[in-house]
């Protein structure tokens, strides 16, 4: 008993409790320990074995990472992923290549479409113009020539947008893959350098050999399109041409050889046989076709400023909202018939700073209910755009200050040869612009595409490059050393990664210890009782207090006693008879009434 009192045995206990604790913690924190140098052994020795001051590991360092750009360079542009597995995270920059050429692109090509009424005003200017004070027997060609000029000049901007928007998602991409060269900050600098300014001499070349011979209006028809086309072919050319020969000099000396006469022999080219034939209106309608779909709201009130939101559908023909996107309860539809677009000013009508356009109809009449025109709330501007391209495809063109002013008594006046005249090069512009259109969708992309294979080489002559000549601009842009020292972060890195490693070690091998040089011993069990009752002992029971002693009662005068009932239990205890009984001697007498006081007159 006396071994098990005191504080040697307390202390001794203690610790065996804390002895106990630490070899059951043990199992859990040696795995943790043992993943941590797992993940950090392979960077360790990389670390090891990298030496800051070797000229040889600097060379290695380099063409390690340069050949680690390439590749990832490769992967971002021609798929399969990234190797930081970023891929399901955002769109990489091909898949955005991409995009632009099949959405963006196309949308900048729809909203070049021209006012029917416009076109056609044109045309009889140009044939009055061509013919001047002689009266023509027959259509006169150039005036075919100068319409379809003035069409093709309008596709230029588009292109030229459409070439920048490639080029900086490729400065993107640049950018993105030079984050591997984080390490050496200057060797990163240098390498975005290089390839930006690559980038830049190639976007400038590609717009040159698209802008040039487009801004002379003595050029014919033919070689306009010739010259607009050098950044891939036009009609006349076999499409395997513009893979092999694209934007070079030779490609533009054989536009100009192949593409010197106007090529009305294209299978797709109606010819003016047909187009006399083909009778025309003046609003074209197409087939019945979903174009668009996508939430828009509509104002509701003009004082509070608030919207509500509907489930919009357009066709070719039609458009119409819904409450939801299941398209089962149908608000209203409209017929695009006579319609137009128009933009709405920011902050009108309390709609707050959202980007509104509204529809509509060039007779007059009431667009939706009692209102002459739909206004509808889009949450950015590139929505709105969106939606505009898409009332574009549909027929509903953007409001025009031109096309409204049309000097009506000489289109009354207008003669039916004049009018037939007007139908055929109306017919022939539409038939051969929508060739141009065509092949501008097809050999755009295949223009910037040229210029992401820069030199004008295919993709794995481009990986080529950036592993050899991007290093041979690399070495003459400076001294290597200085180029390859580490950054302040990497070295900090680096020597907390080496210590970390060396501790985690170091506390493996002091859990081995404990582990081998300790016993577990079991503590003595804790004091138990055997029941509930000695646990807990029942409070002391208080004792009952002694019946208070009789006091004699004094008889009542004129009244006997009543003798007590007789109990053999407990003493009798008399009552007090109560004072001044009344008659009878059953109730008190009730008091005399008090005198009454007089008041003393004020």
């Amino acid at each position: 008993m006396a071994d098990k009192l005191g504080t040697p045995y307390l202390q001794k206990a203690l610790n065996q409790m804390l002895t106990n604790h630490i070899r059951d913690t043990l199992p859990s924190l040696r795995t943790k320990l043992q993943a941590e140098v797992l993940s950090m052994e392979k960077e360790v020795e990389e670390y090891k074995k990298f030496k800051p001051g070797d000229p040889a590991m600097k060379t290695k360092a380099m063409l390690t990472l340069v050949q680690t750009y390439s590749l990832e360079f490769e992967r971002r542009i021609e798929g399969g992923g990234t190797s930081d597995g970023a891929a399901s995270q955002e769109l990489s920059g091909g898949a955005k290549i991409s995009r632009i050429f099949h959405e963006r692109f196309p949308f900048e090509l729809v909203k070049l479409e021209t006012d029917e009424k416009q076109m056609r005003r044109e045309i009889s200017y140009e044939i009055k113009n061509q013919l001047g004070v002689r009266v023509g027997l027959f259509t006169p060609d150039l005036a075919f020539e100068e319409i379809v000029k003035r069409q093709i000049k309008k596709l230029l901007q588009p292109s030229l947008k459409c070439v920048d928007m490639v080029s900086t998602e490729l400065g993107a991409v640049v950018q993105t893959c030079s984050e591997g060269m984080a390490k050496y900050p200057r060797l990163r600098d240098e390498t975005e350098r290089v390839l930006s300014t690559q980038l830049r001499e190639q976007e400038q070349a590609c717009k040159q050999h698209v802008s040039p011979c487009l801004l002379h209006h003595s050029l014919s028809l033919s070689l306009s399109l010739s010259v607009f086309h050098l950044t891939s072919l036009a009609v006349c050319i076999p499409p395997y041409l513009s893979v092999c020969m694209c934007c070079g000099p030779q490609l533009k000396l054989m536009v100009e050889i192949e593409l010197s006469y106007m090529n009305t022999n294209h299978p797709d080219f109606i010819g003016f046989d047909r187009a006399s034939k083909t009778k025309q209106g003046g609003t074209r309608t197409a087939s019945h076709q979903l174009i668009r779909k996508g939430w828009l709201s509509i104002p509701v009130s003009l004082i509070k400023g608030s919207t509500r939101e509907y489930w919009f559908v357009l066709s070719s023909d039609s458009l119409t909202w819904y409450k939801d996107n299941e398209e089962k309860e149908q608000k209203y539809s409209l017929r695009l018939e006579d319609m137009r677009v128009r933009d709405i000013e920011a902050g009108r009508f309390s709609i707050g700073k959202k980007h509104v356009f509204a529809l509509f109809y060039t007779t007059g009449k009431n667009v939706y209910k009692d209102k002459d025109q739909l206004e509808m709330v889009a949450q950015s501007e590139e929505e709105v755009e969106n939606w505009k391209a898409s009332l574009l495809r549909a027929g509903v063109y953007p409001q025009s200050d031109s096309s409204s002013r049309i000097d009506s008594g000489e289109q009354d006046s207008i003669d039916p040869q004049l009018e037939r005249q007007v139908e055929t090069i109306r017919n022939l512009v539409d038939s051969y612009f929508s060739i141009v259109s065509k092949n501008i969708r097809d050999s755009v992309p295949r223009a910037s595409y040229c210029m992401i294979n820069m030199h004008h080489v295919s993709l794995p002559q481009l990986k080529e490059y950036i592993s050899k000549d991007l290093l041979a601009m690399i070495y003459a842009a400076g001294d290597q050393s200085e180029m390859m020292e580490e950054s302040q972060e990497a070295t900090l890195r680096r020597e907390d990664m080496i210590h970390m490693y060396h501790t985690c070690n170091e506390a493996l091998s002091l859990i081995r210890d404990v582990t081998s040089k300790t016993l577990h011993t079991p503590l003595p069990p804790p004091v138990q009782y055997d029941d509930q009752s000695d646990s807990h002992p029942p409070p002391p029971r208080s004792r009952p207090n002694p019946p208070a002693p009789s006091r004699p009662t004094r008889p009542t005068p004129g009244r006997s006693p009543v003798p007590p009932a007789i109990n053999n239990d407990r003493p009798h205890v008399p009552r007090r008879p109560s004072a001044n009984p009344g008659p009878g001697g059953t109730r008190p007498a009730p008091p005399p009434p008090r005198p009454s006081v007089p008041q003393r007159p004020h």
